[in-house]
């Protein structure tokens, strides 16, 4: 222990050490070994628990110190190697981090006399001390030792305090007269805010937002979730805040009903078809909030679900007076039959056909012979990209048959008929 380099901490004076920066070094600084500092190895659960601070907090301070340069961490960290207590050696993972406290690198340290002439000079003010002047005529009061009253004395302000002979002090505390209004359970809140000016919560019973359109979108959306068996929290205040900005910025941008738009969405979301949101959005959307952080993505994704359904139901009336196209619906709809994007989730492999499905769209082949043809087609490139895999790793086989041949042949490496001896005495 190393009170005196802990005293020289406490007369660092940089604004860049926070509180809890100066509480760890000072800490570091009284741990330390020698007297200079040097070997400090608490652990950060022990640095934690005697500075009142988090081990998050420790961490941050010991890396800010370190920045600094007025922590650094040992070069010899065998210091640790042996439990002090038991006295048997202490494997690597269990060892803690020896860290020097480099005293030598503080440059603004008050120095002592400054120190002692700013106390003497607080002390001729009367600043920084506290009156323990003892009472002349009242004399000692006997108390049990270890005690200490603080209740405030009315006559005290002329005499000074009682200070007994048994270490306890009777200190007079100033009185506030302004007295917080009681709660209902008799005793002021512990926040100091009377109930009245307390922040009002966000209960269901919150009226903060009198917008009945936001209601009657997060009722809606309670209904929704109601229908498809899931659970239906209460909407908060917080929730028709959010759900009334939203219709505001849409009311902004120009749509007529921004609350139908709204109620639509959630349909959309919450719906059990193939064209609805899916699981993703029947999970996420559980109140008003998550509403309104994810609407735009939720429009997005009602906009892109429409362009895929155009794609893969053609108008069945539609013709191509001018002949078929790639793009066209009759030839596009082939490739995107349900039994083929379930084999062939690859849009590029599906539609790689294309050129020769409008041919024979021109010739008059209907939509089931088209299907048939790409069947066919598509099976024929998989048994080709089946034989050019299994000739693939033919060739990688031999390539590596060929190369143990090789490297047994030269003695278990392929560069040693490179090597020459060279120089060397004889």
């Amino acid at each position: 222990m190393t009170a005196g380099t802990a005293e020289r901490v406490y007369r660092l004076r940089d604004g860049r050490v926070t509180p809890a920066m100066g509480a760890v070094l000072t800490y570091l600084a009284f741990r330390a070994y020698y007297e200079d500092g040097r070997c400090a190895w608490p652990s950060v659960d022990t640095i934690a628990a005697s500075t009142f601070l988090s081990k998050r907090t420790v961490t941050r301070a010991l890396g800010a110190l370190i920045d600094l340069g007025y922590v650094r961490q040992n070069p010899n960290q065998a210091w640790n190697q042996m439990d002090p207590e038991t006295g048997e050696w202490k494997r690597k993972g269990y060892r803690t981090v020896v860290y020097d406290v480099l005293t030598e690198r503080f440059e603004r340290v008050e120095d002592v006399s400054a120190e002692r002439v700013r106390d003497e000079r607080e002390a001729v003010t009367g600043q920084g001390r506290q009156n323990v002047t003892p009472d002349e005529t009242v004399g000692n009061t006997p108390f049990v030792q270890g005690c200490q009253n603080v209740t405030p004395e009315p006559d005290a302000s002329g005499r000074g305090d009682i200070v007994t002979g048994q270490g306890c002090h009777n200190v007079t505390q100033p009185t506030n007269n302004q007295q917080l209004p009681p709660t209902p359970t008799g005793y002021p809140p512990a926040s100091g805010e009377s109930p009245e000016t307390e922040r009002e919560g966000d209960g269901p019973d919150a009226d903060a937002c009198p917008d009945a359109e936001a209601r009657r979108v997060c009722d809606h959306l309670a209904e929704a979730r109601r229908a498809v068996s899931l659970t239906c929290p209460e909407a908060t205040g917080r929730d028709l805040r959010a759900v009334a900005r939203l219709l505001g910025r849409l009311r902004a941008e120009g749509v007529a009903d921004p609350a139908a738009r709204a109620c639509a969405a959630v349909d959309w979301a919450m719906g059990g078809d193939g064209m609805s949101g899916g699981e993703y959005w029947r999970r996420r959307l559980r109140s008003g909030r998550r509403l309104a952080d994810g609407f735009d993505e939720l429009v997005d994704d009602m906009t892109l679900a429409r362009g895929r359904s155009g794609a893969r139901t053609p108008s069945p009336g539609a013709t191509c007076a001018a002949g078929h196209r790639e793009d066209c619906p009759h030839v596009r709809g082939v490739g995107e039959a349900a039994e083929f994007t379930q084999r062939y989730p690859s849009f590029a492999v599906r539609h790689a056909h294309d050129r020769r499905l409008v041919s024979l769209a021109d010739d008059g082949l209907s939509q089931t012979e088209l299907r048939a043809v790409l069947r066919g087609l598509l099976c024929e490139d998989a048994q080709a990209q089946r034989v050019q895999a299994e000739q693939a790793a033919r060739e990688k086989a031999r390539v590596q048959q060929e190369i143990a041949a090789e490297r047994a042949r030269r003695g278990g490496s392929m560069f040693i008929g490179a090597r020459e001896r060279r120089g060397g005495a004889a």
